[in-house]
């Protein structure tokens, strides 16, 4: 009997995934389903990886903050004193190269 998913897993969702042999969290974009292909940057190594270990709560947690537009994960990783990357221009990288996710400035 298969879990439930408490995140939605189609082509352009998000995931928080840790990379395997990597300490960080990183925000990855699906490019394929079945079977699963994310890219946490536009091009180099991390551009279409095929492993990788999804962060469920996270995962959940990050969705749930793009449709309502706050940033309850972010300040949860800030919390923690924990980091997380990504390079992918769809969220603002503007060159594509993996950076450090930070939370927006109040203005």
């Amino acid at each position: 009997m298969e879990k439930q998913r408490s995140y939605e897993a189609d082509v352009g969702n998000f995931l928080i995934i840790y990379i395997l042999g990597k300490m960080d969290s990183y925000i990855a974009e699906i490019t394929k389903v079945n079977p699963l292909e994310v890219k946490v940057e536009e091009t180099g190594s991390y551009s279409c990886l095929k492993t990788g270990l999804v962060q469920a709560k996270e995962t959940e947690m990050f969705q749930r903050d793009l449709r309502k537009k706050t940033h309850r994960f972010l300040e949860e990783v800030k919390r923690n004193d924990q980091e997380v990357f990504c390079g992918l221009t769809r969220l603002g990288c503007k060159d594509g190269k993996l950076r450090k996710v930070l939370l927006p400035s109040a203005e």
